[in-house]
């Protein structure tokens, strides 16, 4: 299940390759940065093995640890989440030297990439094997054993496309994981929201970041809902957007905190069509009443994925400062 949940987060990382041919390391490298991904490359195994155990590993606790109730007494809403230490880690330039995945050529003096990945102290680090054929019976066995997670012929046709491709899944994977963890500090947001965890919904996530360029989002808010703000970059140019989603629940409670609040029939109406979502991305939006909710309407998206109706609001290029930022009690 670790593997199909949808992470709380995910920002660029960094993948350490190894290999004692030059010219192939340096030919990868590029070939990978060029997709996107972060790479410090090692010639000699054992200068990559003290480099990997002197680096600390991902730990998603030190992002969603602390809980702040940054609810207003004239807000609807009661949130928990300190987004200004949320929006701390995604504008905090050192988050892509956490390490996520080691790439090891396995035959190089004086130590091969097995012995590297026995060496690494990390238990969460996602490790590669490079062979020479396909099929390998070592690198099957190692696999098998759960020393390593993939391996690769490096006689293999697009080996760099095949081979980011492997990387950026692991990458997901890692966060996906250590996302269990992280979730406990909300109430129930899996029990709540069960679409997290189908596969159908992670491919169409997925896809979504595809379609939009983004490299990298966090959980944002939790009183019952799902919200993400997400980073795309092109080049230099970054944008920030925010992603609301919602379910049948979701959207019925509101209806209800809206008709309890003496909202017009106009705000109702658009509630119970299910054709547009309240998205709360500021202090102002946060505490605007229910009969004014029209001013922070976006228009809702529908999917379904086996039996769950979920609806999504994409609003794009928003400004960081926009960002709510959490008052403690």
């Amino acid at each position: 299940m670790a593997k199909t949940i949808i992470p709380c987060c995910f920002f660029p990382t960094t993948v350490v390759i190894i290999d004692d041919d030059e010219v192939f390391l340096e030919n990868l490298k590029q070939a990978l940065c060029a997709k996107g991904i972060i790479v410090q490359a090692f010639i000699e195994p054992k200068a990559a093995l003290a480099f990997i155990n002197a680096q600390r590993a991902l730990d998603l606790d030190e992002i969603y640890n602390h809980q702040v109730y940054s609810s207003d007494k004239n807000s609807v809403y009661e949130t928990k989440i300190d987004l200004s230490m949320i929006l701390q880690q995604a504008l905090n330039k050192q988050r892509s030297e956490k390490l996520s995945v080691v790439v090891t050529d396995y035959h190089m003096p004086p130590i091969n990439g097995l012995q590297v990945c026995q060496g690494i102290n990390s238990p969460t680090i996602k490790k590669i094997l490079l062979t020479a054929v396909a099929g390998d019976d070592t690198a099957v066995a190692a696999f098998n054993d759960g020393l390593i997670d993939k391996f690769i012929s490096k006689g293999e046709k697009h080996l760099s496309v095949k081979l980011a491709t492997i990387i950026k899944e692991l990458q997901f994977t890692l966060f996906a994981e250590q996302s269990f963890s992280a979730y406990r500090f909300y109430e129930s947001v899996i029990e709540r929201n069960p679409f997290l965890y189908q596969k159908a919904f992670l491919d169409w996530f997925k896809q979504h970041m595809t379609e939009n360029n983004i490299n990298e989002f966090y959980l944002v808010t939790d009183f019952g809902m799902i919200d993400f703000l997400m980073l795309s970059q092109s080049g230099n140019t970054k944008q920030w957007h925010w992603l609301s989603i919602r379910d049948d629940e979701n959207l019925e409670s509101l209806y209800d905190i809206a008709d309890d609040h003496g909202a017009p029939d106009k705000v109702l109406s658009q509630l119970k069509a299910k054709k547009v979502i309240p998205v709360i991305m500021q202090d102002t939006d946060r505490n605007c009443p229910p009969n004014k909710w029209e001013s922070i309407f976006y228009p809702a998206e529908h999917v379904k994925f086996d039996e769950a109706n979920v609806y999504y609001a994409f609003v794009r290029d928003i400004e960081v400062p926009a960002i709510p930022i959490a008052r403690t009690k």
